[in-house]
């Protein structure tokens, strides 16, 4: 599947939508920068690794930061934007 057509898994949607700033970000990320968070989270072997990592990247998401340390500067570039 295209990276940009990667679909949310349910729990990581659940996750996200219990944290208002990290659904934000995660909806203004690349497409290459969502597949990661997704691809990430699906890799999981075992449910409890899967909840692991969801909330992890959740709280990562909710500060800011893309999971793509190429994705970084523009990421501190829009932040520096917003903040005016």
């Amino acid at each position: 599947m295209p990276q940009n057509r990667a679909e949310v898994p349910g729990d990581l949607r659940v996750a996200l939508d219990a944290e208002l700033k990290a659904a934000t970000f995660f909806a203004s990320l690349t497409g290459a920068d969502r597949f990661a968070v997704i691809y990430r989270g699906n890799e999981a072997r075992t449910a409890k690794t899967r909840v692991e990592r969801n909330a992890k990247f959740v709280a990562i998401l909710a500060r800011g930061e893309p999971l793509h340390p190429s994705s970084r500067h523009k990421a501190e570039v829009q932040q520096r934007v917003r903040q005016g």
